[in-house]
């Protein structure tokens, strides 16, 4: 079961802001062990150069909390599996910072996108580790950065 509110409200001229609410049943197998999870997102396109360059830029926070793993699908078996004891480490709260932006000009687009902004940054010292376990079978997950370039040809 899930119970996810939505909210868009445009916030500025071409500026929208998305929030954005889940509760789901984590003794669930279909379950991915977060039980509430709150999320906000502002998003912004604006042009350039007499319309010719389009600009979008997005921001995103999230709070997954509630995070229960003791019933899962093993993921090499697809077999449910239910734990009765805790696990080792703690399921702390996770603070999850995503941003990107995206330049596109005709049927060109550039896009680059960081996903845990806080793990990139504890890589410099600046914070501290920001990695976090999603599931009990597999390695913590950390910073991810994605580079995007489409080119669209006609014929």
């Amino acid at each position: 079961r899930i119970i996810d509110f939505f909210l868009t409200k445009p916030i500025y001229s071409n500026t929208n802001l998305y929030l954005n609410y889940k509760i789901k049943n984590t003794k669930s197998i279909y379950s991915d062990g977060i039980g509430n999870m709150l999320s906000v997102k502002l998003k912004n396109e604006f042009k350039l150069f007499n319309d010719f360059m389009i600009v979008k830029i997005n921001g995103e926070y999230a709070y997954l909390y509630n995070r229960d793993y003791s019933v899962n699908i093993n993921p090499v078996e697809m077999i449910p599996q239910v734990s009765s004891q805790p696990y080792a480490q703690g399921f702390n709260p996770i603070n999850i910072l995503n941003t990107g932006i995206a330049i596109h000009v005709s049927r060109f687009m550039l896009a680059i996108k960081w996903y845990n902004i806080l793990d990139i940054l504890s890589s410099t010292g600046i914070t501290p580790n920001n990695s976090f376990l999603l599931h009990p079978n597999f390695p913590a997950l950390g910073r991810q950065i994605n580079i995007l370039i489409r080119w669209e040809f006609e014929g």
